[in-house]
């Protein structure tokens, strides 16, 4: 392990830059750090709402943990496929809420698309991402400052494998390993946000014991098959749902004594190469559509098949499917902002 002054216990939210074999998480694991002395929670292709799952539903972290956040880049993606500027600061103001409450510092990670770096003006998102960390009072680490600063003869093809993922042999992801430990003495504890004083952000697990276990390398949890309406005790107001999807999942539609949202796809690409069945989230509401408020029983129903095509967000897709096709997923949880 390279020397350098003590390290601290680093939580990593981000997405899948984060998850790449010899990227810059490994870097930080086995040259930057002690062991054992790192808890990443990424998941590709989300945003902070899965972050925010993923935070909540972990076991308890060490006091004084940094928790180094990675999913501007994924939420520049979504904010360019149709999610708001609003909705995805929203939850990225909560997420930095709380780790102002669990006294946590955060350092931001910013990276980019290859197609942003080569690009001479950043989108809306990118400008409001920045003006909120500064508003937050957060250093943050930008990873085109450092290309810009200290790689410039590395050339953007070879600094990327692919539009969205960096390459892991310029030897770039391992200086940003060795910058997020050298950025931890100064990193800080997010800024409270007095606008959420007087409310909480919370996960709700359905209430039927009948889910099965789902395991994979990233995750260990209970899935509740979208075959039949599922029941979900709460009350707040509705942000984001969590699942196992497949390719042969049902529509499906929320709705509580205040109304009825959907139906959404819950379907990943039929032609997808990667896992049949991936955890992914959707985002429930919008600046035009407020959360759907839920005063004691959330409903979450398979949609009947009609003609009309349902929602389908970023990475999620849609075709007709027979309820017997191949293997299934399943409802997670969902996330809620609370009164306290």
């Amino acid at each position: 392990m390279t020397s350098l002054p003590d390290t601290p216990f680093f939580v990593v939210s981000g997405g899948s830059n984060s998850l790449l074999k010899d990227g810059w998480v490994d870097s930080l694991k086995k040259k930057y750090s002690a062991d054992g002395s790192v808890n990443n929670l990424s998941i590709g292709a989300a945003t902070t709402a899965m972050g925010m799952y993923r935070f909540l539903s972990a076991p308890a972290m060490p006091d004084k943990s940094i928790v180094v956040w990675e999913y501007s880049l994924n939420e520049s993606n979504y904010f360019e496929n149709g999610q708001s500027v609003e909705l995805l600061l929203s939850h990225t103001r909560w997420f930095f809420e709380v780790c102002a409450r669990r006294g946590f510092k955060v350092i931001p990670l910013i990276l980019f698309n290859k197609s942003e770096m080569e690009g001479a003006k950043k989108n809306r998102y990118r400008a409001e991402l920045f003006d909120l960390l500064n508003d937050l009072k957060l250093p943050y680490l930008d990873a085109e400052k450092i290309w810009k600063d200290e790689f410039p003869h590395i050339d953007l093809n070879d600094l990327y494998k692919d539009n969205p993922h960096y390459s892991t042999t310029t030897g770039f992801l391992d200086a940003l390993a060795k910058k997020i430990v050298e950025f931890s003495p100064v990193a800080k504890v997010p800024r409270s946000d007095p606008a959420f004083d007087g409310k909480d952000i919370a996960v709700f697990y359905p209430n039927s014991e009948a889910g099965r276990p789902f395991v994979n390398r990233i995750i260990n949890c209970k899935i509740h098959a979208l075959e039949d309406e599922i029941r979900v005790d709460m009350k707040g107001r509705l942000l984001a749902c969590f699942f196992i999807s497949s390719r042969c999942e049902p529509a499906i539609t929320f709705s509580s004594e205040r109304g009825e949202i959907g139906p959404y796809s819950v379907q990943i690409n039929p032609k997808d190469t990667a896992p049949a069945r991936q955890l992914k989230h959707l985002l429930l509401w919008s600046p035009q559509s407020r959360p759907l408020q839920v005063n004691g029983t959330l409903r979450v129903v398979p949609s009947k098949p009609t003609r009309q095509k349902p929602i389908v967000q970023h990475t999620m897709s849609w075709r007709p499917v027979e309820d017997t096709e191949g293997d299934r997923g399943g409802l997670i949880a969902v996330l809620a902002e609370i009164d306290t």
